[in-house]
């Protein structure tokens, strides 16, 4: 009997680390994603209304940076 318990136990042990790891890039993705997008937000401001975003590293934003 305790043989197929721990075996459930694994099993559910295994699911949830599968679980916690795509939690964990998903988690990576949409911070990355949200920084993207200020970037872009910032990069449209500077680039076609002319915002004057001329501190540090706004000024240095351009199309190089947002293809890398």
């Amino acid at each position: 009997m305790e043989v197929v318990m721990q075996y459930n136990n694994t099993t559910e042990q295994i699911a949830l680390d599968i679980a916690k790891e795509r939690v964990k890039r998903m988690k990576k993705f949409y911070n990355h994603l949200f920084i993207f997008m200020i970037g872009l937000i910032l990069y449209v401001s500077k680039r076609y209304f002319g915002a004057p975003l001329n501190f540090f590293p706004i000024k240095h934003l351009n199309e190089t940076v947002m293809w890398c």
